[in-house]
């Protein structure tokens, strides 16, 4: 849900996303949140029927991204035509005008993943990590340290010599895999309770201070970024350190700030809160439940979202009806496919 309104630049419930908070936003949740249903689920699965057949699944699960990635483009490109075909700025905005140009070109470059519409850049990043999920799970499971080491070297070479893969028409794939794969592997390295071996420094109080200072002092920067008369002078050096917090690339600074966010999280709130389970947050619940279906539903109503505040009305009432009315229907969609599915007992996760 926090998906579907930080893709609506003009909602005002968009100011509530991570991002107007902190240098890492709602994609390093996403991402990390992936890699640890996958550490659990797989890596459980590996303990239990072997490396195999966990990977086995893993490749299913990858398949079932892949053919879901070009169905929603297809429903997304008639979309887009239907709603803006005589608009050429929404058009180039969708990144759906190059389609539109070039249709046989653009769509084998769909299927080869050098080519997304806005707010459909994150699948095929998640399309290859779950495709390279099979030797994260072998590293994992016989060398873990040689396997982080491995990950995070990977993430500093690309940094160093500007690693990254060619889009279609031009440029670079936005979630460069080679920089975001570190945060995966972390994230598949805590399913599989790696945690415990490093509690000890977890608990630092130092560790912690460190971290709390880390998150005040981002939410400072970027809320300085919003509203000019809050914003901190600093030192150039500071300055030529920190610009550009690039996202493409996950910057050190995104990196680190959403590591501080886990720290104090894992310090201050328990796995075992009540309140994490209750009746009221079963909706949430449920949309993390499918969060595949949840995603491509999201992209869906974004631009459907922000063609009616641009094309019908942009005042604050119809930017909380269209931000009410998306989170509703996706609750909606999540909750009746948890009644359709109640009986079934996948072994595969359903997140991404």
């Amino acid at each position: 849900m926090v998906d579907l309104h930080h893709h609506i630049p003009s909602d005002v419930l968009n100011r509530l996303t991570p991002r107007n908070f902190g240098f890492s936003d709602a994609a390093e949740m996403f991402i990390f949140l992936s890699g640890l249903t996958c550490g659990e689920v797989y890596g459980r699965l590996a303990k239990e029927d072997g490396l195999l057949t966990a990977s086995a699944h893993a490749l299913r699960r990858t398949w079932q991204i892949y053919v879901a990635t070009v169905f929603l483009f297809a429903v997304y490109a008639a979309e887009v035509i239907l709603l803006a075909s005589d608009r050429n700025g929404l058009l180039d905005a969708a990144n759906i005008a190059i389609f539109l140009r070039e249709p046989g070109n653009a769509l084998l470059q769909v299927l080869t993943l050098r080519y997304s519409p806005v707010n459909m850049d994150a699948l095929p990043l998640i399309i290859i990590l779950h495709l390279v999920l099979p030797a994260i799970l072998l590293g994992l499971t016989t060398r873990p340290l040689w396997t982080l080491t491995a990950s995070l070297l990977l993430y500093l070479l690309s940094h160093v010599f500007s690693w990254s893969i060619s889009a279609y028409p031009r440029g670079s794939i936005y979630f460069n895999p080679l920089d975001w794969q570190l945060l995966f592997v972390i994230g598949v390295w805590c399913g599989f309770d790696s945690l415990k071996s490093i509690r000890s420094l977890l608990s630092s109080r130092s560790l912690t201070i460190a971290s709390f200072l880390y998150i005040v002092l981002s939410g400072v920067i970027v809320i300085g970024w919003q509203v000019p008369t809050l914003q901190v002078p600093l030192p150039d050096a500071v300055i030529k350190i920190i610009y550009p917090v690039d996202k493409s690339d996950l910057d050190a600074l995104r990196l680190l700030h959403f590591l501080a966010l886990a720290v104090v999280g894992w310090r201050f709130i328990p796995s075992n809160l009540t309140v994490l389970r209750s009746h009221a947050l079963l909706p949430i619940i449920r949309c993390g439940e499918y969060s595949l279906v949840l995603f491509c539903l999201g992209v869906l109503l974004a631009f459907a979202g922000e063609f009616v505040l641009t094309d019908v009305s942009g005042g604050l009432l119809a930017q909380c009806l269209v931000g009410v009315a998306g989170i509703a229907l996706m609750i909606g969609v999540a909750t009746l496919l948890s009644k359709v599915d109640r009986r079934s007992h996948d072994r595969h996760p359903r997140t991404i």
